[in-house]
């Protein structure tokens, strides 16, 4: 029986296990023997010959705007450079630093496709030698994995990321989360209250760190929040948030008196429950105001998220499900909101001595 001849595939298309996939031949130097050197970059498995076309169509696109060679490290740098936009200056600092550290330990010009597996775990080793912690390490691997991403994207080629097979990245330890009992904040207020100097004392500070406690929001929802977002009459809060829009909490009937003896002082400017004209002058107002009393008390544990972190623990302490705290605080994942329910001292010990199989006597 004569063998059956397969059909003729379109150009740039390769059969590969059960699918079909484009490829594309670029050039690139040759380091070690001099001259350029060819070599096939291939885009992700497809299912049809149609799909693994129309990338091998769109690679040849690609190809003519870009230099015909395989992407090197310092493309992939000003690839994401060129995808910035509009982000906030600080995001762009932080790669911006990344990108120099990740300079220090590569050379600009090497093809990115030759940083594997191997290559990120001498870099993982040359850091831990150098003394740095393993969560900056993590952040430089965040930024390796952009490159690899826009990379890949910019050229059209499936470009594998190299930083999901790291393996001797140590595990860091968990922070400790930092939270304020409802007793350990009583004492607090009642230091701010007895302060010896009350023209020290700014007249919303009392009030600011208990809304803080009652709202459990961030220090930016905090700083978002205006006259029309609180709802005295049925004692609502809309919290406005920067990337999933806004949740509305209720209101303790301490924080609406909060929030009435803050308004209802004179205010310079603004419409916000904070005085000040933008988000950034509001934001750090706020900050000033734990800062000033985590100074004046030494209780470093007088900060904005600390407050944040409090409101979760107590809600959990109280025994109210992670699905309501999740809510209250804004959370899209449970996992987060799961991080409060923690036991310690007291309690960890009545939790154990719950599981007792004997009756105590006496």
């Amino acid at each position: 029986m004569a063998k059956q001849r397969r059909g003729r595939l379109p150009r740039g298309v390769t059969r590969h296990r059960n699918g079909y996939r484009a490829w594309l031949c670029v050039t690139h130097p040759d380091r070690e023997n001099g001259g350029p050197k060819k070599q096939k970059v291939y885009a992700p498995t497809r299912a049809t010959v149609e799909e693994a076309a129309q990338d091998a169509e769109r690679m040849r696109e690609l190809k003519a705007g870009l230099p015909n060679r395989l992407p090197r490290l310092i493309d992939g740098l000003e690839f994401v450079r060129e995808e910035f936009g509009a982000i906030r200056d600080g995001t762009r600092s932080w790669y911006e630093c990344q990108f120099r550290v990740i300079l220090r330990y590569f050379d600009p010009l090497i093809p990115l496709h030759s940083i594997g597996r191997a290559a990120l775990e001498s870099f993982v080793s040359a850091r831990l030698a150098d003394g740095v912690k393993p969560i900056t390490i993590r952040h430089n691997l965040r930024a390796w994995k952009r490159i690899y991403r826009v990379t890949a994207r910019r050229c059209g080629f499936n470009l594998p990321d190299a930083t999901q097979f790291v393996r001797n990245l140590p595990q860091h330890a968990a922070k400790a989360i930092d939270y304020l009992t409802r007793e350990e904040l009583l004492v607090i207020l009642d230091r701010m209250q007895e302060w010896p100097n009350p023209l020290d004392r700014g007249a919303d500070d009392i009030d600011i760190l208990q809304i803080a406690w009652f709202t459990g929001a961030r220090l930016t929802e905090l700083a978002r929040v205006e006259r029309e977002d609180i709802d005295f009459g049925r004692q609502l809060l809309q919290i406005r948030e920067a990337k999933r829009g806004s949740r509305t909490i209720p209101l303790a009937d301490e924080a609406v008196a909060c929030f009435r003896r803050i308004l209802a002082r004179p205010r310079e400017s603004g419409g916000g429950f904070v005085v000040g004209s933008t988000l950034d002058i509001r934001r750090e107002a706020i900050k000033r105001t734990f800062r000033r009393w985590q100074n004046r008390l030494e209780e470093r544990r007088i900060r904005p998220h600390a407050m944040r972190h409090s409101f979760g623990t107590e809600l959990a302490r109280q025994g109210h499900h992670p699905t309501v705290i999740a809510n209250l605080m804004g959370h899209s994942d449970l996992r987060m909101a799961m991080t409060y329910c923690h036991l310690a001292g007291p309690e960890a010990r009545a939790a154990v001595a719950s599981l007792a199989l004997q009756q105590q006597s006496g």
